[in-house]
């Protein structure tokens, strides 16, 4: 996978891929639950508005639904 200089005359040359690790369990279930819950405020339409706003693009439907199913598998306390 290279996102840059992708094919096609509607590609954007310049892309800015970002991550985020989440710790697959928490012994704290109150820091758990909240970083769940950030999380999947960052992934699903949440923060599609902000996203927007300073030129990013909200994640499609099928890779929010991706996030959502790994979330699942954290245990949280």
């Amino acid at each position: 996978y290279n996102p840059l200089n992708g094919p096609g005359t509607g590609a954007y040359p310049i892309t800015a891929p970002t991550y985020i690790l989440v710790h697959p369990a928490y012994d704290d279930a109150e820091v758990g639950a909240a970083v769940v819950a950030f999380v999947e405020w960052l992934i699903t339409d949440g923060a599609a508005d902000y996203a927007e706003e300073v030129g990013f693009a909200p994640l499609p439907d099928e890779l929010q639904q991706a996030g959502l199913d790994t979330l699942e598998t954290v245990q949280v306390g």
